[in-house]
């Protein structure tokens, strides 16, 4: 039998998660589970479950159990309480984190986003037997929230702060990953061992990312029959789960064939398992396993590069060589070309260059 993949993963949790939550919230779930990805349900459960524990602990919801948070006390929340459910989320800690972290104004957003999706969906989609909507006040649309709007330029600024802004620097990096890491005095020999063991494999997923600006999730969920070596593109899972033929560089190529020659014979998978990157005994890497690994290759590295930044070089480096910002947002797969436009502002040395000879100028 083969073993799950990351969205079976992530559907197994979705369904025993939305068993404790009221019988609209799963109706809700349902709805859009032919538009999101079990995982991005599954995150909105998280943020769901912090509002209706407030409801029930600060709000006066008089229940024990979110499970019994009655549609009629959503539909009655008065503002003013409603309006302190943000300020409640500044004063949260972050679960998980070990120096108590407090949310910050793109992670309130977030929650807030995630809310409004709810409301708006028991307002205006959700019926009754009567065909009355399900909740006819919505105060959660009334909440002025605010964040601090940092426009695209200092975007690209923040962004190009942290990407490798080079050809260079991305082969540097990839080098350390699969030569260099193994070099330092400070490993010890389990993790010496650890890296030899991983290192094609780790070098793989590196360059792919690098060599196509794959998200995670679409990482983790791709399986041996989704690379197509002729064409050199992938079948990928996109957001809204549209499938969409992504391609990838040569050097990336060249990492998935070194990396594929000893998968069988170091993971040792079972026949039947067809999850492209591996872990010890087999079994497919999770999401969170990839962004370890990453965040571990890159603080060694010396400069702090997530999945995501990775998937930032690539596309600040397809649209300096291509200029073509509708080629970027279709490899990336965005939705919104207006996410696109970042990389048309994130400096480039011939935009330096032009500053630079500004200096000559009388």
């Amino acid at each position: 039998m083969p073993l799950k993949s990351q969205r079976e993963r992530d559907k197994e949790k979705l369904e025993q998660k939305i068993i404790y939550f009221p019988w609209y919230v799963n109706n809700f779930v349902e709805c859009k589970s032919n538009k999101l990805s079990p995982s991005t349900l599954l995150g909105y459960l998280f943020d769901y479950e912090i509002f209706f524990g407030w409801l029930i602990s600060e709000a006066g919801c008089p229940v024990e159990k979110i499970k019994d948070v009655p549609l009629s006390f959503l539909e009655n929340l008065d503002l003013k309480t409603a309006d302190s459910y943000p300020k409640f989320l500044e004063k949260q800690k972050v679960t998980g984190s070990t120096r108590r972290k407090q949310n910050n104004e793109k992670t309130i957003a977030r929650k807030m986003a995630s809310l409004k999706s709810l409301f708006s969906y028991l307002q205006n989609f959700a019926e009754d037997e009567k065909h009355m909507p399900l909740l006819k006040r919505n105060v959660i649309e009334k909440i002025e929230f605010s964040t601090t709007k940092i426009d695209i330029q200092d975007q690209a600024k923040i962004v190009h702060q942290k990407i490798l802004v080079s050809e260079e620097a991305v082969e540097e990096f990839l080098h350390f990953v699969a030569y260099d890491y193994g070099k330092q005095p400070e490993l010890n020999k389990r993790h010496l061992s650890w890296y030899e063991d991983n290192r094609e494999r780790d070098t793989a997923i590196v360059s792919l990312i690098l060599g196509s600006g794959l998200r995670v999730n679409e990482v983790v969920n791709l399986i041996l029959i989704d690379i197509n070596w002729e064409a050199r593109c992938l079948l990928v899972a996109r957001k809204g789960k549209k499938l969409q033929s992504v391609p990838f560089s040569m050097r990336s190529k060249l990492d998935l064939e070194e990396y594929l020659r000893i998968r069988n014979s170091r993971y040792q998978p079972s026949v039947s398992e067809t999850a492209l990157f591996l872990t010890k005994g087999g079994k497919p890497m999770t999401k969170n396993a990839m962004q370890k690994m990453v965040n571990k290759y890159s603080s060694a590295y010396g400069k702090p590069l997530s999945v995501h930044i990775l998937r930032h070089t690539f596309g600040a480096q397809l649209y300096k060589k291509k200029k073509n910002l509708r080629l970027v947002q279709d490899i990336l797969g965005h939705s919104d070309p207006k996410i696109t436009t970042l990389y048309t502002h994130i400096r480039n040395d011939e935009q330096n260059h032009t500053v630079d000879d500004m200096d000559s100028f009388e």
